[in-house]
């Protein structure tokens, strides 16, 4: 078998932070040199390096396949009352399928570091059922729940996380990942998972569980893990990973270690045509402002607060004033910034009624009057005859 038989899809790099040594250049590197087509970033429980990878993916010829090693839950993400050696997450792996994917993987992030983080960035059951739409999931050998069950004679529990993927998201969405770093636990679960695919039709993913490039970089890992603890490398009781078996193999290898699991080495490449997602470059996205009910749109209502300033900021404005004030709303209007000029308002704003240090303006905004009257800015432009033009 060639090493385009092959594709790699849980690699994590180096922005899995004092967790992984693999750069992305060379991760690439060694994925040209084996002659992969393809390649996963899946760094956990974070995005971090997938622009990075992208682009270098791309330009190197191979196909970036965009996902993360999310952490999850056992129960709500918002608990964090767990009794000394309890499981607060185990590890699934995510893979944008596309655009949609993208967007809900990221969204997926986002919740873990807001919303779940203990220890980890967490999602759960309800965060994944909410963004499925778009992505695979694979469950990894002895870091995902159903693994972890299994091993510990609870295989009831194993089969209920099971059932939760299958009604939310379909089981030929969801794969099992069959791995051989060297570790008895490891082949247990392989046949486990071998026995739901024969009697229940869960399919197989071959994959390695990929923390450094070269089998020859495992001691620097070991040194990497020692600082992310705060061990010493003498310690004999120190958490290590059991082998260094952890590199990006070449598909040669890969089908050495699970030749009894044919199947699962050709879904990784099936994985692979089926993960088409695109990151788009050149193109702003802002944030739509929530426009309060009553109001057309995001002119009308700042044109609303803007109102509202000006009878605060002036106990008699003038018709110089409201010419002013006409000629920017319009402007504004026409250069379809209100929704931008609402976004800057609620946080200056939000800032101030914190009691955050804010400044009274800086740079062109300082001439705009409807900065000052929705309290941007707190410089007068009409007094101090500032232009607005010099803003937009």
């Amino acid at each position: 078998m060639s090493s385009q038989s092959f594709v790699h899809l849980q690699v994590h790099s180096e922005y899995s932070m004092l967790q992984s040594t693999a750069r992305i250049d060379r991760l690439i590197r060694k994925a040209q040199e084996m002659g992969q087509t393809a390649l996963a970033l899946t760094d956990h429980g974070n995005m971090f390096g997938i622009l990075e990878f992208y682009t270098a993916a791309q330009k190197a010829g191979i196909k970036p396949i965009l996902g993360c090693d999310l952490y999850m839950s056992p129960d709500s993400r918002r608990n964090t009352n767990y009794a000394p050696g309890q499981t607060a997450w185990h590890q699934v792996i995510a893979l944008a399928q596309n655009s949609a994917g993208y967007k809900n993987l990221m969204a997926l992030c986002s919740t873990g570091h807001l919303e779940g983080h203990h220890h980890k960035p967490r999602v759960d059951r309800e965060a994944i059922e909410q963004r499925r739409k778009g992505l695979l999931f694979l469950l990894p050998n002895l870091d995902s729940e159903v693994g972890h069950h299994f091993l510990r004679g609870q295989e009831k529990k194993a089969r209920e996380i099971l059932d939760f993927f299958a009604a939310t998201c379909g089981r030929d969405r969801v794969f099992l990942v069959v791995q051989n770093h060297g570790r008895e636990e490891e082949k247990t679960v392989n046949q486990f998972f071998l026995k739901l695919h024969r009697e229940e039709g869960w399919p197989l993913v071959a994959g390695n569980d990929v923390h450094y490039v070269e089998r020859k970089d495992s001691p620097a890992h070991d040194v990497l893990l020692c600082i992310e603890g705060g061990w010493k490398l003498n310690d004999a009781n120190r958490p290590r990973f059991p082998s260094d078996q952890y590199y990006l193999k070449s598909g040669d290898e890969m089908h050495a270690l699970l030749a009894e699991y044919p199947d699962a080495l050709e879904n990784t490449v099936r994985i692979a045509d089926m993960c088409e997602a695109t990151v788009e470059f050149g193109t702003l996205y802002h944030p739509n402002f929530p426009i309060p009910k009553g109001f057309k749109d995001a002119d009308a209502y700042l044109e609303k607060l803007a109102m509202d300033g000006l009878k605060q900021r002036y106990e008699k404005p003038g018709a110089e004033l409201k010419e002013r004030l006409r000629f920017e709303l319009d402007t504004m209007k026409r250069m379809k910034v209100a929704g931008y000029m609402l976004i800057v308002q609620d946080f200056i704003n939000a800032a101030k009624e914190r009691g955050i240090p804010v400044g009274p303006g800086r740079g062109s905004a300082v001439g705009s009057i409807v900065s000052y009257l929705t309290g941007i800015t707190d410089v007068d432009p009409v007094r101090y005859n500032l232009l607005f033009e010099r803003f937009l």
